[in-house]
């Protein structure tokens, strides 16, 4: 029985946390959905603007912001907007529970958009940062936002913020080796690592939170790529879903 238990729990941390599927955009339009390790990739949307961001939320509707700073709902091609945000040169967004953060480099403003009241709600002008924001990550565990900064071509930084103070902490750089790109976004997966993006030949890298120090997972084909968005940290109605689903299958294994 206790082994039966262990390949249970094996198999269920594999679903839970294995390597994310990507969601990426290329700059001027076309979404994939991209293994991280194998780069085979599919197209599953678009939107109808240029773009630096891609979000996605936990029931998988994918949102972008237009020049303009508008969100616009682009899971499928036919976009529909979401609402205003009031900000320009949006450089990313990434979803947390009931919106969306996105940082706007016109005004140095990191912000919340609320999803349900279709609204920003927060606001910080954010001191310390050196370079053009690429990138917005929220770490679900901790609550912190990490952002990385591109300098020119590979010279990317990444930041620690707090909700609460205006001053970024630098973590450190974040090397790669597509020459002549830079990192074009940032995300937590559902396993809690960091992942990064770059520009020119999308490649994936994993970054330590403490020092910035990168690890490559694959180097992709040319694709010009301005925004990702990963799977979604499980919320705990999924949880209670894979608990369920396991709960049955050792009644099952007992009746045997």
């Amino acid at each position: 029985m206790r082994a039966w238990l262990s390949l249970i729990a094996f198999a269920a941390a594999a679903v839970t946390w294995s390597f994310p599927q990507a969601r990426v955009v290329n700059g001027f339009g076309p979404i994939d959905l991209v293994d991280m390790v194998t780069q085979s990739e599919v197209g599953v949307s678009s939107t109808f603007f240029p773009t630096d961001s891609l979000a996605m939320d936990a029931t998988g509707n994918l949102y972008s912001a237009d020049p303009n700073g508008v969100i616009f709902n682009v899971t499928t091609p036919g976009n529909f907007p979401v609402g205003p945000t009031g900000f320009s040169q949006i450089g990313d967004l990434v979803y947390a529970p009931g919106g969306l953060f996105g940082f706007s480099n016109a005004t140095q403003t990191l912000f919340f958009f609320d999803l349900i009241n279709t609204t920003v709600t927060y606001t910080q002008n954010i001191l310390g940062l050196f370079g053009t924001v690429t990138g917005v990550a929220y770490q679900n565990s901790t609550g912190l936002i990490y952002l990385s900064t591109a300098s020119g071509v590979n010279n990317d930084t990444l930041y620690e913020v707090s909700l609460s103070n205006p001053n970024a902490i630098v973590k450190g750089t974040m090397a790669h080796n597509d020459v002549g790109s830079y990192i074009t976004d940032i995300e937590f997966g559902a396993n809690g690592t960091l992942y990064a993006m770059t520009w020119y030949n999308r490649h994936f890298y994993s970054v330590n939170t403490a020092t910035g120090t990168t690890g490559l997972i694959s180097a992709g084909p040319h694709r010009d790529v301005t925004g990702m968005a990963l799977d979604p940290v499980p919320e705990p109605a999924s949880m209670a879903t894979i608990g369920l689903g396991l709960a049955a299958l050792l009644r099952r294994i007992r009746k045997t």
